[in-house]
């Protein structure tokens, strides 16, 4: 059996046509590079065409950079191994995109990978590979993506697990972006059968920090156990990042503000859709806390059409307005709407519901929407049953159709459950003897002298 130049083949069975590779000039190797229709690519070095495959995850991005590996704009980084250490830290260069998975397994059939490097699960009974970061080594984040202008740079990651080696202080990383850094014109796509754990940093962003043009998409995978000293667990937001999140699930992850999510400046966004999952994921103190918006990032967030499978938590922090001279909190005072913290489109409206969007802060306040603006605020409605007394019969002492009191249902920031009894209360009995008398008692909804009006106001 003969194969590349200076390659050694093992677990060979001719009979079955079964060749699965482990070594590449008596060194193992534990990934590969393809181009998108999974052609194992090559490369140039001492007048001999080579195989693109690799002893090291860091040298496979290395080749990439630097141009040995040509032929495709886009490359397929694919473990053969169910367990990797990254001892280096991967910075991946302007215009590059690459897709990190893990490739097909051994099989018997010839119609895989007909390179024959196939992914090998030895006895781990895992069938997706596992990337962990060497924290000894890699102090920062395990991946770096920059851009520049329009030389766009792309990480899709699918069907593969990042592992931060961080569930404890002492491991973590420090600076923001523990596993991912997502600068400049670069974008990070989060996969179904991707997973992004075990990751905490110094600072923001347990296992993601995006900023400064940068976007992540998340429409499936898992995003877990990522802690932040600071701001969000597992994704921070900072100024000029985006981040669509359509599908998958972010839950268990830990942080001083936003166990999910932190977005920590006005000019960063997040778009929310489809059927993603916030949710299970707290404070460093404990409580519940998923989606954080800075108090001054207002309409920061952006529904578009999520799905009746969404479950998104947000919590909002104080944000302190003046009324009637006094400093109170927009948020947990009853009386005035609160501030806008989302926009929403028309598709799928329907769906943004207390059931899929979520007061983290406090769960009695629920979803407002004002559908001119298509703004969403948080708010608690209270219906206030305002009874006016008309004259409809010239027997009155006023005149025909003339209204003799009128309670004016105004917005009462101070205003408490039982305030708003006893005021709706007051409009009967603030009424005269003699004008209480013509009140029927069934006329709830009018009468002979009496009109009821019912005003909703969100609190």
């Amino acid at each position: 059996m003969t194969g590349y130049i200076g390659e050694n083949l093992d677990a060979i069975n001719p009979s079955r046509r079964y060749i699965s590779k482990v070594m590449f000039n008596n060194i193992r190797v534990v990934c590969k590079i393809t181009d998108a229709s999974g052609r194992l690519m090559s490369y140039k070095e001492k007048n001999q065409t080579l195989p693109a495959v690799y002893p090291r995850l860091t040298d496979a991005f290395a080749s990439i950079n630097s141009g040995r590996v040509s032929g495709s704009s886009m490359y397929h980084i694919e473990m053969l191994v169910p367990e990797h250490t990254l001892d280096s830290a991967v910075v991946l260069d302007p215009g590059k995109t690459v897709t990190l998975t893990t490739a097909s397994p051994e099989s018997p059939s010839p119609t895989d990978d007909k390179d024959f490097y196939n992914y090998r699960d030895g006895d781990s009974g895992e069938s997706t590979a596992t990337v962990t970061r060497d924290e000894a080594e890699v102090t920062g984040s395990m991946f770096t993506l920059y851009g520049s202008g329009s030389r766009k740079t792309r990480l899709i990651l699918d069907n593969i697990v990042l592992d931060g080696a961080g569930d404890a202080a002492e491991n973590g990383a420090s600076g923001e972006g523990g596993i991912v850094s997502v600068r400049n014109s670069s974008t990070l796509e989060i996969k179904e059968k991707a997973v992004l754990q075990n990751s905490s940093v110094s600072r923001n962003g347990g296992v993601i920090a995006v900023a400064s043009g940068g976007t992540v998409t998340m429409d499936g995978g898992l995003i877990t156990g990522g802690s932040a000293a600071h701001l969000g667990g597992a994704i921070y937001a900072d100024r000029g990042g985006t981040v669509n999140l359509s599908g998958g699930t972010i839950t268990g992850n830990t942080a001083t503000h936003g166990g999910a999510v932190g977005v920590g400046d006005p000019m960063a966004r997040l778009y929310l859709s489809g059927n993603i999952k916030i949710k299970n994921n707290t404070l460093l103190t404990g409580e519940t806390a998923n989606i954080y918006l800075d108090q001054d990032a207002d309409n920061v967030i952006n529904i578009t059409g999520i799905g009746t499978g969404a479950e998104i938590g947000v919590y909002v922090p104080n944000k302190m307005i003046t009324v009637d001279g006094e400093s109170v909190d927009v948020y947990s005072l009853r009386g005035v709407p609160g501030a806008v913290f989302a926009a929403y489109t028309s598709t799928n409206e329907g769906n943004i519901t207390n059931a899929r969007v979520k007061n983290d802060r406090n769960p009695d306040f629920t979803v407002q929407k004002d559908a001119e603006a298509k703004q969403i605020y948080w708010g608690k409605a209270i219906s206030v049953e305002v009874r006016y007394l008309v004259n409809y019969t010239d027997g009155f002492p006023a005149a025909k159709g003339t209204q003799i009191k009128q309670y004016n249902n105004n917005y009462y920031p101070k205003l408490n459950d039982s305030a708003i009894s006893e005021l709706a209360a007051n409009i009967y009995t603030g009424l005269s003897a003699t004008e209480q008398e013509k009140i029927p008692a069934t006329a709830a909804y009018g009468g002979a002298y009496v009109a009821v009006d019912f005003n909703v106001a969100s609190f």
